[in-house]
């Protein structure tokens, strides 16, 4: 601008002249810590230690100078560095080796030397092998012991454990156990090493020493193994035993005589025998039977050294040889029974067993006795403790005192309400014991009572019962006894008990008692000293003075026991029921029946007959004394007969009172037949309908109302109907009774001024429903103790109850007896029926064809018949013909129109229809009832059965629905199954037999079209219509199985969607009867089979379904319902029962519907003894356990037959089993084992030592030296089941055992791991594949396990000979060629053929007659065989005369003769190379590609470069 300037500086400065260095480092461009220096529009950076650059970025990196060792990481860091060593090396810069021989890897001795990160061991001279020199080296790999030693490795060494019998290092030297002559007694020792002794397990017994049974003992016919070589056996002569033959045996030791002395011998015994037995042992019984046969007269019964005769009758003694008198004239009387016997062989001698009732040596006296009320027997014993009595007797009284006892104590023997009872102050029971019922049957009953210091005892007859005591009574034995016991009465002496008879009315009996024992003392009737027969209750005074002088004392007593049956016949009329009481009867008699026979009954009165006084009414003025009575307590009875529903039937209560409300009274009346009970006892009248039971029809009912207090019951014909608890407390004011009507209306009193009384109230005037018609009888009233009665006509000569009030009746209005009004008088029966009056009532006898109360209505049935196998059933408006029928399930489909005809005869038209009723019975199913449209599917409903549930479907004019229900019980009966259709729903419902319906489906539905299908459309029965069904396009629509039974489940469909109603098939199968549409049924019969006779155009005329149609199976033979069809039935069987089962009759062993399963009769078997069931056809067969045999297994076997036992021990066979009694020196099972062993008893087992040294463990006299097979305290145990196998099994049973190894282990333990082709014997140059087991990879010219095959390439490959012939060879083939020709496919010409121009003594290309023989392959090749003198190719070299001449010295032969043998080798070698070329060339152009083993092993080798690869050909096979 003018007078200004503008500075423009230079780079570096600023300022408006320029004046102000720019400082570059503000910006701070120096990094990593670097430090600014400002210049000149510049800056430098002097950078930190590790950094450089211009602004210090660049980080040095220290490791460009390769500080690290070679073969070291080097990391480069800021100013620094770090070296990561390769491993074994370390130091800052990795310079040094890390010693790794540091930690003396090396183990037992072992050299380490050091290198780089490793280290090896030298274990030269160790023993040692490894990498650390830490494997023992197995010394006994080479198997250095014999002889089945057992080889312990040890270090740079081993020794071997041997078996016993064998030493040295190596076991190999047998040790001569017989040398020390160890067998005593001349026995013969056998040394378990000499193999020469051995034989098979089946070679006859060899003998070795001079006696007889000295042979080769067991252990030498088992096969001959080292490890049970050792040791020694002794053949012991006859009379020593023991392993050295050092006892002689004591041969008495045993017990072998059973029943003897045992004298002991060498080598022997003999036994003394006991009277009674005899045989080598002693072992037989004599039988004295068998041997003598003493018993002349009877039957023998041998016994030990002895017999027993069982005589015949009449004959005794000894040996039933003496004729028996003693009952010679007959001493027993009364029907005794007369018993001989004899005394010292000659004194006769009889014994009388005597009848009930008799007593004494000849039974003589008579024990019966006869007892009237006053009658007793009183019997005095002595007995310082315990007490016993029995007797019988007999009554026909319930209650009444048997005996009785009195001493320091007391007892009471009571029969009460036909039982027995006992009360005694020693029982611990207030209320006594019982036992028995109905004792008095008029039976002899027999009863036994004792009693000791501890316990009670009751019977009667064959019931027992045992009490205790009470202690506190029985402290005194003497309080046990009863001196005195009386029979009967009682008497004064007894009353002052405080327990007992006294308590009772019935202290007497009255019957018949016998055979009376007291403390062992008979009580006989002839004893009675009744005098003039005049019975006392007490003894007289004299004999009470006398201190017991009498023992027995009776009275009032009959020595017999006259009866006569009071009850039969039986007197009582009427139904009256009979109490026999002994010599009397009582009758209990039924309402309204009475006297001493019920003779008499009451009275009946009959109230509204029709020719009687109307409204007749009884009145009763009660009694004072009754009216007391039943102020609290009422019970009014009565029996009433009438066919009116109303009526007052009476009335009891306060007298009616003008304007007097606060009347009581109880009443009853009919309303609508049933019983009314009226009650007012608070100014409140109460009114109680008794409902469920009507009166009204015209038979006898008792009728029975109980009051007590505030409870109110009411009894009809016996049974409570009602019972009410009231709050009324008030006492009923019983003034008056009314029978047969309501009471008078009450008048009002008279003014007392003289003017008229004042108006009544407004009530009600009685009308004719008010009064009963009828019959009343029997009016009883009581206050549940004292009865009165009401006579409205009394009885003459008859004892009855008291009045209960005095009686009012209109004899015109009220008449006697029960009378009839006449019912026929109105000519109630229509169509000439016969009248007949019955009580109030009419009955018509109808003429045929009619019937009804009035004979009104027709019974078609009588006039119209139904077809074969058919019945009638009358409907309102007509009949119908049911029947059953059968549908095969094959084709049988029935089909329906609905016939509505019109004309003269024409009925009404039906009420559309609003059910579907079918019953059928079924067990495959199909399609039931379907009812379809003309066009044949606008609308459609069907009703199925499907695997046990009924399908609903129906399409009418919506979406096609789907319902189904299940019953719940089995549905092979009948079923009835009922469909409902009103107000849009429809339900479903099964009705069982009892009519009672529980609903299965609901759902909505059009009614309207439903009904108008099944009235106007097609039905059919069984299936679907007739003829092809309609073409579908659809498919079919299937009905799921459910396990429940009728939960609603509805199925929807689309517009589109047609339902098939067969689900399960078309047709169905089983049986159908009634089926119901609305109340019309679809009969199985046509119209020309119903519609016959007289009533046919009638009947023709009402409407119905008519059978268009089809007809069941077998309705022409009138088959009904057949469940059962013959095909189905398997096995031969035949249908059970056609009509009833669906079951075939099946052969025996078979069961199930058709015969299909066969029945396990073992589920019931009776096989004993633990057998096993097998199932056979219609039986079973018992597998018996050991020791059974039989068809069940019922016979146990003997075992102790074959002598199981040793040594003299006694065998007792047992059940499944033996068991044997040892003598005392041995024990065991079998006596097998000494009782104190030592190594003479051979305790070891397994051919183990045995060593007369105690073992300190087990307590043992010896111990066993075991094999190294076998373990345990007697080598009982094999090694491989104290230590188990560790890969494999323990094969106890081998001899010796082993371990069976799995694949791929070995070893003593099977803990070994081997090489799996150590073993594998690979043919033919296979290659051995290490799987478990091993496996053989073949060439292709040989196959099998182990490439053992030759593989026929002629037959099994591609070979081509052309014109010649191919011949297989072993691991190849050849072509046999046609002459001139030779090699692979035989066009090659063959060199050996002589060509034209060659001379005689050529063969080929081979000169100077050698012969030739073509080796063609591929190639044309051959061989001369050259005569002597010559060699070569084609024998074209002359060999030296020497080698031709033979004079050789003997040192060139051999030399010629190694020198053939190596051409030999050559030529043997050239020949398998030319076999090995020829495979070679078949596997290159034969067979197909396989991978090599290299190839498929590792396919990875061709990156090595040193790897050997296959040749192409090795890639084909």
């Amino acid at each position: 601008m003018p007078g200004s300037y503008q500075c423009y500086c230079k780079p570096g400065y600023t300022g408006i002249s320029c004046e102000q260095d720019i400082d570059e480092c503000l910006s701070l461009p120096c990094k990593n810590g670097g430090t600014c220096q400002n210049l000149e529009n510049n800056y430098e950076c002097t950078c930190v230690e590790g950094f450089e650059g211009k602004d210090c970025s660049i980080n040095i990196n220290e490791c460009a100078a390769n500080p690290c060792a070679a073969g070291s990481t080097c990391i480069d860091g800021v100013a620094s560095y770090r070296c990561i060593c390769q491993e074994g090396l370390t130091g800052p810069h990795c310079e040094t080796n890390i010693d790794d021989c540091e930690s003396q890897p090396c183990s037992h001795g072992g050299q380490c030397i050091d290198g780089l990160n490793g280290y090896t061991c030298e274990c030269a001279g160790t023993g040692y092998a490894g990498d650390d020199c830490e494997l023992n080296i197995d010394e006994c790999a080479s198997l250095p012991c014999r002889n089945g030693g057992t080889c312990l490795d040890d270090v740079n060494d081993y020794h071997c454990v041997c078996h016993p019998g064998f030493t040295d290092k190596n076991c190999s030297t047998d040790l001569d156990e017989c040398e020390s002559s160890p067998c005593l007694h001349g026995g013969v020792c056998l040394q378990r090493s000499n193999v020469s002794l051995y034989r098979a397990p089946d070679a006859p017994p060899v003998r070795v020493g001079p006696q007889p049974h000295m042979v080769l003992p067991d252990v030498f016919y088992r096969p001959f193994a080292p490890e049970t070589a050792g040791g020694y056996e002794c053949v012991c002569v006859a009379g020593t035993s023991g392993a050295r033959c050092e006892h002689n045996v004591d041969e008495c030791a045993s017990s072998p005589c059973r029943n003897g002395k045992c004298v002991d011998a060498v080598g022997g015994y003999a036994c003394h025998c006991a009277p009674g037995y005899e045989g080598e042992h002693c072992e037989l019984e004599i039988d004295e039977c068998a041997r003598y046969a003493p018993c002349e007269h009877g039957r023998c019964h041998d016994r030990p050294a002895s017999y027993y005769c069982s005589c015949e009758a009449g004959w005794g003694g000894r040996n039933c040889s003496v004729v028996l008198t003693g009952c010679r004239g007959a001493p027993c009387r009364n029907n005794g029974t007369c018993l001989p016997w004899l005394v010292r062989e000659d004194e006769h001698r009889f014994n009388c067993s005597c009848a009930p009732g008799y007593y004494g040596p000849a039974c003589e006296k008579i024990t019966t006795m006869s007892l009237e009320k006053f009658s007793y027997a009183e019997v005095n014993t002595s007995r310082e403790e315990g007490y016993d009595i029995s007797f019988r007797f007999k009554t026909t009284l319930g209650s009444g005192l048997l005996a009785m006892g009195r001493g320091l104590t007391f007892f009471f023997l009571e029969l009460s309400d036909g039982r027995l009872n006992l009360q005694s102050s020693l029982l611990n029971k207030w209320e006594g014991v019982f036992i028995g019922s109905n004792l008095n049957d008029s039976n002899w009953q027999k009863v036994f009572v004792t009693v000791n210091t501890s316990h009670l005892v009751l019977a009667a007859n064959e019931e027992q019962t045992i009490y205790p005591i009470n202690q506190n009574e029985a402290t005194n034995a003497s309080w046990t006894s009863f001196p005195s016991t009386r029979l009967g009465t009682a008497g004064s002496s007894y009353v002052t008990l405080r327990h007992g008879p006294a308590r009772h009315s019935r202290n007497f009996f009255v019957g018949c008692f016998q055979d009376v024992v007291v403390n062992g003392q008979w009580v006989l009737p002839e004893e009675s000293n009744s005098g003039s027969g005049e019975p006392r209750t007490e003894p007289p005074a004299e004999e009470e003075a006398a201190g017991g002088g009498a023992r027995a004392v009776l009275r009032g007593v009959l020595a017999s026991c006259p009866r006569t049956p009071q009850c039969a016949p039986n007197p009582c009329r009427s139904g009256g029921v009979c109490e026999d009481r002994w010599t009397a009867f009582r009758c209990t008699c039924p309402r309204p029946h009475l006297g001493d026979t019920c003779q008499y009954n009451y009275t009946a009165a009959t109230f509204g007959q029709e020719l009687a006084r109307p409204r007749s009414v009884v009145s009763v003025a009660v009694r004072e004394a009754a009216r007391r009575a039943v102020h609290a307590a009422l019970d009014i009875s009565m029996f009433i007969r009438t066919r009116k529903s109303t009526g007052q039937i009476f009335y009891l209560g306060s007298a009616p009172r003008y304007g007097q409300p606060d009347d009581t009274l109880v009443a009853a009346s009919l309303k609508g037949g049933e019983l009314l009970v009226h009650l007012r006892f608070n100014q409140t009248p109460e009114d109680y309908t008794v409902g469920g039971t009507r009166l009204d029809n015209g038979h006898l009912h008792l009728i029975q109302v109980v009051r007590n207090s505030t409870l109110v019951q009411v009894k009809l014909n016996g049974t409570e109907y009602f019972r009410k608890s009231i709050s009324a407390a008030k006492q009923l004011d019983a003034q008056v009774l009314y029978l047969g009507g309501p009471p008078p209306p009450p008048q009002p009193p008279p003014a007392a001024d003289g003017s008229s009384p004042p108006p009544p109230p407004l009530t009600e005037e009685p009308s004719d429903d008010d009064y009963f018609k009828g019959v009343i009888q029997d009016v009883q009233v009581s206050n549940g103790v004292n009865v009165t009665v009401v006579e409205f006509f009394p009885l003459q000569g008859a004892r009855v109850p008291p009045p209960f009030g005095d009686v009012t009746l209109d004899p015109l209005g009220v008449l006697p007896g029960e009378v009839s009004d006449d019912a026929c008088a109105s000519r109630p029966c229509l169509h000439d029926a016969e009248c007949r009056t019955t009580w109030n009532d009419y009955a018509c006898t109808c003429p045929s064809g009619y019937k009804g109360k009035q004979c009104a209505e027709v019974e078609f049935c009588q006039l119209q018949g139904c077809p074969l196998n058919s019945h009638c059933r009358n409907l309102d408006r007509g009949y119908e013909c049911v029947s059953n029928a059968t549908f095969d399930g094959v084709d049988t489909v029935l089909s329906y129109r609905l016939r509505e005809p019109g004309g003269a005869h024409a009925l009404d038209p039906p009420a559309p229809p609003a059910s579907l009723t079918l019953t059928y019975r079924s067990k495959a199913g199909g399609t039931l009832f379907r009812a379809e449209s003309e066009d044949a599917g606008d609308a459609v409903f069907s009703v199925g059965l499907y695997n046990g549930q009924v399908g609903v479907q129906w399409r009418l004019g919506g979406l096609p629905a789907q319902r189904r229900m299940r019953l719940r019980r089995p549905g092979l009966a009948w079923v009835t199954l009922r469909l409902t259709l009103a107000d849009g729903r429809i339900n479903g419902s099964f009705v069982e037999a009892d009519g009672r319906e529980e609903l299965g489906l609901s759902d909505d539905i059009d009614v309207a079209a439903w009904q108008r299908l099944v009235t106007t459309g097609l039905i059919t029965l069984g299936g679907v219509r007739p003829g092809p069904p309609p073409p579908t396009t659809t498919t079919t629509t299937t009905l799921p199985t459910i396990e429940n039974s009728t939960d609603p489940n509805v199925m929807e469909y689309s517009e589109d969607d047609l339902i098939d109603d067969n689900l399960a098939g078309e047709y169905f199968k089983g049986c159908l009867g009634a089926v119901h549409v609305g109340g019309l049924l679809l009969p199985f019969f046509t119209e020309e089979q119903l519609f016959v006779g007289s009533a046919a155009t009638l009947l023709a005329a009402q409407p119905h379904y008519a059978l268009l149609g089809g007809a069941p199976w077998g309705a022409a033979e009138g088959a009904g319902c057949v469940l059962c069809v013959e095909a189905q039935c398997q096995r031969g069987a035949h249908c059970q029962d056609v009509r009833n089962s669906y079951a075939c009759a099946c052969p025996p062993g078979y069961a199930g519907d058709y015969c299909e399963r066969d029945i396990d009769e073992c589920q019931h078997n009776d096989c004993r003894n633990g057998a096993t069931c097998q199932d056979d056809v219609a039986k079973y067969i018992c597998i018996c356990p050991p020791g059974y045999d039989g068809e069940l297994c019922e016979n146990d076997i003997d075992e102790c037959a074959s002598g199981p036992c040793g040594h003299g021990a006694t065998c007792v066979d047992e059940p499944g089993g033996f068991r044997c009694e040892c003598a005392a020196e041995w024990r065991g099972a079998r006596c097998d084992t000494p009782a104190a062993t030592t190594c003479r008893h051979a305790p070891c087992a397994n051919d183990a030592l045995c060593h007369d040294t105690p073992d300190p463990v087990t307590g043992n006299n010896y111990t066993c030296s075991c094999g190294a097979e076998y373990a345990g305290v007697h080598c009982e145990l094999v090694f491989c089941e104290v230590t188990p196998c560790v890969h494999g099994a323990c094969a106890a049973e081998a001899r010796p055992p082993v371990c069976s190894c799995g694949a791929g282990w070995g070893g003593r333990l099977c803990d070994e791991e081997r090489d799996e082709c150590a073993d594998a014997a690979c043919l033919h140059g296979a290659r051995c594949v290490p799987t478990r087991p091993p496996t053989c990879d073949c060439p292709p010219e040989w196959r099998g396990a182990r490439c053992e095959l030759d593989v026929d390439e002629c037959s099994e490959r591609p070979v081509s000979c052309g014109p010649g012939l191919c011949r297989n060879l072993p691991g190849t083939y050849t072509c046999e060629c046609p002459e001139g020709f030779c090699g692979d496919g035989c066009v090659l010409p063959d060199p050996c053929v002589r060509r034209e121009g060659e001379g005689e003594g050529r063969a080929g290309p081979c000169l100077h007659g050698g012969r030739c023989e073509q080796r063609c392959g591929s190639e044309v090749d051959y061989v001369c065989e050259c005569v002597d003198g010559w060699g070569g190719k084609n024998c074209s070299r002359l060999v030296e005369a020497s080698e031709a001449t033979g004079g050789l010295s003997r040192a060139a032969r051999w030399a010629l003769g190694a020198g053939g043998a190596l051409l030999a080798l050559l030529l043997a070698a050239g020949a398998l190379a030319a076999l090995a070329a020829q495979a070679r060339r078949k596997r290159a152009t034969r067979g197909t590609y396989s991978p090599s083993g290299q190839e498929y092993c590792n396919p990875r080798a061709e990156m090595i470069t040193h790897a050997l690869k296959p040749p192409p050909e090795e890639r084909l096979i």
